[in-house]
């Protein structure tokens, strides 16, 4: 079966390829991509917090956590998106003393 090239599933798997090879902003720019044309965001602000992690971009990350917890309520990787928005906040905390 063949994916639009214009679908979120696209995009999510264009923008997890340049993840995995480093390419970060070419992922952001990506996975922001994919959050315009499709409703089905949650696996897009997952990567996309992931891509913000590597880049020690903590706001945004933990903005596009916040967005995933908001619109995911059962979300099946909420238990994780909670953990690290914890942590991280935890991190940021510690680090602002």
């Amino acid at each position: 079966m063949k994916t639009d090239p214009t679908s979120g599933k696209a995009f999510l798997a264009l923008g997890m390829a340049l993840y995995k090879n480093g390419q970060l902003d070419r992922a952001e720019a990506i996975l922001k991509n994919g959050l315009d044309v499709t409703k089905e965001t949650g696996e897009i602000r997952l990567l996309l917090a992931n891509v913000y992690l590597k880049q020690q971009r903590y706001d945004n990350l933990l903005k596009q956590l916040d967005e995933y917890l908001s619109e995911n309520p059962r979300g099946l990787q909420r238990a994780d998106a909670e953990a690290m928005r914890s942590q991280v906040k935890q991190a940021l905390t510690s680090k602002a003393r």
